[in-house]
């Protein structure tokens, strides 16, 4: 008997029936070195050990990287998140809760990305009061996603200003006669015309 995979499952989203398998920066990063000292060992060969050391290196930069960084998987799991994922979530006071992060429409995104239509994706979420522009790239690899987020809050607190402040000028000048009285042009104007 099979199961209906998560994301199939009417009305439910794919992170309330798996946890995430979450590991800590040591953790990881002990993976990889006992990963790289393994290679070393065994191959005693100089390009071997070159090989190993670029791939810890490539295994560390998601980790490293100083915004939120997701992995999901093709039912919907968060796989992976980093270190700076886990600060942004906590700064907020959901700890524990990086499936935040994941775009309301994850399902559609998923379901393009198997039937070819389109491998990266761009979403904003808003996560309490927060913004976070979102680069969303199929990984064909690992068959899903992988997330790199960053805070565009001030950027969008800007925009919203901006509109603001265009409305209330078109209010101001929609408010002002099409036909203004030259001689209160001249008051107003004086000898500046």
């Amino acid at each position: 008997m099979s199961r209906t995979p998560p994301l199939l499952a009417a009305g439910r989203q794919p992170w309330e029936d798996h946890a995430m398998k979450e590991k800590t920066n040591n953790e990881l990063l002990l993976e990889v070195q006992e990963l790289q000292r393994q290679l070393e060992i065994q191959a005693r060969n100089p390009e071997l050990a070159k090989v190993a050391g670029k791939l810890a290196s490539l295994a560390s930069f998601p980790q490293l990287n100083p915004n939120p960084v997701l992995e999901v998987d093709a039912a919907g799991t968060v796989t992976f998140c980093n270190a700076a994922t886990k600060e942004a979530i906590e700064k907020l006071g959901l700890a524990g809760e990086v499936y935040r992060f994941l775009p309301k429409d994850l399902r559609e995104i998923l379901a393009a990305v198997k039937e070819k239509t389109q491998v990266d994706f761009y979403r904003e979420v808003e996560i309490k009061g927060s913004a976070y522009g979102e680069n969303i790239y199929y990984n064909p690899l690992f068959k899903g996603l992988h997330i790199y987020a960053s805070d565009i809050t001030e950027r969008k607190q800007a925009e919203a200003a901006l509109v603001r402040v265009t409305e209330e000028w078109e209010r101001t000048f929609n408010a002002v006669p099409d036909e203004v009285d030259p001689v209160f042009l001249d008051t107003v104007l004086g000898d500046n015309q």
